[in-house]
Formats: C-alpha cells, structure tokens, sequence
C-alpha cells in the first residue's frame, strides 16, 4: 500500500505519497559542476591576461577551440544562464559575451 501521508520537516521539506518535494530537494539542473568553473574561469582568465582589450580578449576566446568545447559542455550540464551567473566576476561578461555570441544564452 503507497504511503498518503505528508510529512513535513522543520527543515522546509516535505515528502508526499512517499516522493521528496519542497525547498530541499537537489534538483541536479541547478548544480554547476566545480571542475567546469575552474576549467572555464582558468581558460577564460588566461585569454584575459593575454589580453587586457575586452574586444580582442572575445576575439581571441572565439578563436580558441578548446573555450567553445568547454562552454558546449558546461551548458549541456546546467543551464547557460546558470553558468553565467556562476563563474567569477572577472570572466562573467565574457562569458556572457560568448554564450551570445555561439546562440547558447
């Protein structure tokens, strides 16, 4: 027989006919891998360095293979927005630059 209860948790969360729902729930669309940050903020922060000219640091970032692969697959994981919102200061309005730029935001 399937549990008809809800129970709820002081800590927001609630389970209903036995399935976990409410403010607790993981919802793995939201959860930016760490590795893919720090691959993008490094890769990003590199081009950056290179070149202090925000024109010519996207220039170069278009250019670069591995930028674009890095980007597909972050956003294959989480949204772009999400992705954006994530990576550091430094490299978010390249970020968002490139996202516009590859259609991906």
């Amino acid at each position: 027989m399937p549990d008809n209860t809800i129970n709820f948790t002081n800590q927001g969360n609630a389970s209903i006919y036995g399935k976990q729902v409410g403010i607790g729930q993981q919802n793995n669309n939201n959860l930016v891998p760490p590795e893919f940050i720090a691959e993008v903020e490094n890769s990003l922060g590199e081009i950056i360095k290179k070149y202090p000219n925000e024109d010519q640091a996207l220039e170069e970032a278009k250019k670069d293979p591995k930028i674009k692969k890095l980007l597909d697959s972050a956003t294959a994981l989480v949204a772009p927005i999400v992705l954006k919102e994530t990576v550091s200061p430094l490299v978010r309005p390249i970020t968002e630059k490139l996202l516009n730029c590859w259609n991906l935001l």
